[in-house]
């Protein structure tokens, strides 16, 4: 396999090393190409940061980075960073450094990618921008060549252009090669891989990199700030081609190969996206795109994203930790895999197949009474239930009604079919279905909350919830009518934030999160004296967990207002277009 030219403990812990990425002063090297302009266009998969140096000072501004920050709050960083480093002792006596030296190391790009070969296995390679911290590359590299000799590796080293390649040829004959150029360090698993990299940067003209890969560069475009800045890092991935090099040697994925372009799934081009931090009017901006051909077949039919109402429904808690809705067109859907599955098993094969596997058990015409009755729009909601526990999250699912009152008998039925599991329950005129689930006697009630999973008819909505009580706060939502969370200012801001996003006009999915809502739930099972029990008795046998209890005992968390002060909500949209489908997150900056 590829991975094996780094099967040696020694190589192992060498390449993990230059593989992190910390804090470092950043190097201005002439001219040298960027890694998308030096790795080949049968490059398959792909992440990158830009420049170490930038990532940290960017991330520093972020509401995470300034927490971390924070007088109150930094000593208990620290703390968890001195014992972090005395962990790392052992390792370091095996590799020759420390853990501050190794994050010292990246000052500049670093990258790491995985590229289809013409013939093997698919290689990996790794460039450093280390600047002037070769010296301690070079005691880890010494001690990893003195590993490999050990173990049986033979050592040799070729210069190319000015550069020096040590190459190491394991017993099973395969050739790695480390090499260092113009403050960078380059690892790679195949030395001819090395090579041809070397050759791109010295300038042979006529290659074509990764650069000249189109779904490369239709992703990166679509991957920047709002106002054009540069993502800090980017990634992407081929996953077709990746899956038939790393599979070339196996008839069966070959054959299932085969039957992509029938499934559709060969109009499956490329995924990738970037991270951006302390963009001029956002916190942090996350984008992710699914690139597609046009027009799609088969499997890709079904991604029936639309434009739609995204405002939050009336039965949403005003107090909810996050909300996400998405409009989906599901008879569009329904009627692609009918046709794929009808295609594969015969005429009125998936008609056949829900009458038998679903009708018939739960009672009901599935197709007409349920399927039909599906309305295009779902709903999700993460609600705390208090006190804080371990699982105080809840979650709650919506699905919109065609016919909400006539569904109510189809829903009778489906629970009459059930059994006894499913208990009726009402509130404020509101009946609803609470299922047992038998742990209810097994569960410690003041560490980890008892889930009681349960459903109902609000509105025109099929409510589905892990949680009685969060149902009954969103039935409580709907009736009050006092509040809304389309009314909260927070929710306001991220819904004009949407508005005014570039190139958007109306997504098919809109999302809103309350962060402080997600760390109030964690601080107070931090303050929790059930947990600060629990943490010390872990403690005595685990040595992560004692670093962590020694950690809140010796530096005490402040009041959770001056936590919160750097939280601010945060949101996301996506749409769907001629060229796929594109994900966009971000967070607003807290002044």
């Amino acid at each position: 396999m590829f991975i094996e030219p780094f099967a040696h403990r020694g190589f192992v812990s060498c390449w993990l090393a230059l593989a992190l990425v910390g804090a470092g002063a950043s190097s201005v090297w002439g001219e040298r190409p960027s890694a998308p302009k030096l790795l080949p266009k049968s490059t398959l998969a792909y992440v990158r940061i830009a420049d170490s140096r930038e990532l940290t000072r960017c991330f520093l501004k972020t509401s995470i980075g300034r927490l971390s920050q924070d007088e109150k709050i930094k000593p208990l960083i620290m703390h968890l960073y001195g014992s972090a480093t005395q962990m790392f002792a052992r390792i370091q006596e095996e590799i020759g450094v420390s853990l501050s030296e190794i994050l010292s190391i990246p000052q500049g790009e670093v990258c790491g990618a995985i590229v289809g070969r013409a013939q093997g296995d698919p290689a990996f390679v790794a460039l450093v921008e280390v600047g002037d911290q070769m010296p301690v590359v070079h005691r880890m590299l010494e001690r990893a060549e003195r590993d490999l000799v050990r173990g049986g590796e033979r050592i040799r080293t070729e210069v190319i252009d000015g550069a020096t390649l040590t190459l190491i040829t394991t017993q099973e004959e395969d050739e790695a090669a480390v090499c260092e150029r113009d403050g960078v360090v380059l690892i790679g698993s195949d030395a001819g891989l090395i090579r041809e990299i070397l050759k791109t940067w010295s300038g042979d003209e006529g290659v074509e990199t990764l650069a000249d890969n189109r779904e490369f560069t239709a992703i990166m475009s679509r991957s920047v700030g709002t106002k054009d800045e540069r993502p800090q890092v980017t990634f992407f991935v081929d996953p077709i081609e990746f899956f038939k090099h790393v599979t070339r040697d196996s008839t069966g994925a070959q054959m299932a190969l085969a039957m992509l372009p029938a499934l559709g799934l060969d109009g499956i081009k490329a995924v990738g996206g970037s991270q951006i931090y302390a963009a001029e009017d956002f916190d942090s901006i996350t984008h992710v795109h699914l690139l597609l051909d046009s027009p799609r077949t088969g499997v890709l039919e079904m991604l029936a994203l639309e434009p739609g109402d995204t405002s939050p429904e009336d039965w949403v808690p005003t107090d909810a930790a996050s909300y996400m809705t998405i409009n989906w067109n599901t008879q569009k859907t329904v009627g692609a895999f009918r046709k794929l599955f009808d295609q594969i098993r015969g005429e009125g094969a998936l008609s056949s197949a829900i009458a038998r596997d679903l009708s018939d058990q739960l009672g009901v015409d599935f197709e007409k009474e349920v399927l039909q009755k599906i309305g295009g729009r779902f709903t999700y909601v993460t609600w705390f239930e208090m006190p804080a526990r371990v699982n105080s999250s809840t979650g709650l699912v919506g699905v919109r009604l065609v016919d909400a009152a006539g569904f109510q008998s189809t829903l009778e039925k489906m629970m009459t079919k059930g059994g006894a599991t499913a208990a009726k329950q009402s509130y404020r005129g509101i009946t609803y279905y609470q299922f047992q689930t038998g742990r209810q006697q097994d569960t410690d009630a003041t560490l980890v909350r008892p889930p009681t999973p349960c459903l109902g008819l609000v509105g025109d909505y099929l409510l589905l919830s892990d949680s009685t009580k969060c149902l009954e706060a969103a039935i409580a939502s709907k009736y009050d009518g006092s509040q809304a969370l389309a009314d909260e200012l927070d929710f306001k801001l991220i819904a004009s934030r949407i508005e005014q996003y570039p190139g958007t006009t109306r997504p098919g999915m809109l999302a809103f999160q309350r962060p402080e809502e997600s760390m109030r739930s964690f601080y107070e099972l931090a303050m929790s004296p059930a947990i600060r029990l629990q943490l010390e008795e872990a403690a005595k046998t685990n040595s992560a967990l004692r670093a962590l209890h020694t950690a809140l005992q010796d530096n005490p968390l402040p009041p959770f207002a001056d936590i919160a002060k750097y939280l601010a909500p945060a949101g996301g949209l996506m749409v769907n277009d001629e060229t796929g489908i594109h994900y966009t997150a971000f967070g607003l900056k807290r002044e």
